[in-house]
């Protein structure tokens, strides 16, 4: 029975968003060549890569919704997990009792567990959340992948992973995969999209969700002029 659960259409995708006070914006949806965008010394920084190993690095501009090269290579996975890492865009939830404390230099929000924990795909995502600060509020989201198989009992089995970190386990149903914004006592969250599996023609299919695009969307592409200041 195992060879008959088709999990076709099965693939990887990519989102790219680009966030700021008037809203969620979509930069664009990637089934390869993902670009990675991270914040250094006041700038966006995006990252392009053909091989997972050898990167490019470009200047974003927020007001064009375009980049121009950085004229600068990275060579080495671990290397680029390092720059990534330090960008001093996102703080990491720390775990204190039943709350998640995400600090920054200039402010601190502590989420209650239970708050959040409804909305993930196994509680123990609560123990890798990533928190971006815009200005007094936080917006939330997991840097792990979703991957689900359905089994034979109508349940699924979860991997949640990234390059470093992995949480497995069992659920009865698949959640939306969110985000969320915190303003220190109300949770919100916001469904990207949402898996469906039919078990009666074992097909998996993926719908989204139109609120991610309320506010529109911009297509990445590279500055006309490269002298364009940011």
């Amino acid at each position: 029975m195992a060879y008959q659960c088709s999990v076709v259409p099965s693939f990887h995708e990519d989102y790219v968003l680009y966030l700021n006070e008037s809203g969620i914006f979509l930069g664009g949806r990637y089934l390869d060549r993902t670009p990675v965008f991270f914040y250094q010394n006041d700038s966006w920084i995006m990252a392009e890569t053909k091989d997972y190993v050898n990167y490019r690095l470009y200047i974003f501009n927020k007001t064009t919704k375009c980049f121009y090269p950085l004229y600068k290579n990275i060579t080495g996975q671990r290397r680029f997990l390092e720059i990534v890492e330090n960008s001093t865009l996102r703080v990491r939830g720390v775990l204190e009792n039943n709350t998640i404390v995400f600090s920054s230099e200039k402010n601190t929000w502590k989420l209650p567990i239970k708050e959040i924990n409804p909305y993930l795909w196994l509680n123990e995502e609560s123990k890798h959340l990533v928190g971006v600060p815009l200005n007094d509020r936080l917006l939330i989201y997991s840097p792990l992948k979703h991957q689900a198989l359905a089994l034979k009992n109508g349940s699924f089995l979860i991997n949640l992973y990234s390059f470093n970190e992995q949480v497995s386990g069992i659920s009865e149903a698949i959640k939306p995969v969110s985000i969320f914004i915190f303003d220190g006592k109300k949770l919100r969250h916001v469904s990207l999209l949402y898996l469906i599996y039919d078990v009666n023609v074992k097909k998996q299919s993926i719908g989204y969700v139109e609120e991610l695009c309320i506010k529109g969307g911009f297509n990445i592409t590279k500055c006309e002029d490269l002298l364009l200041e940011h």
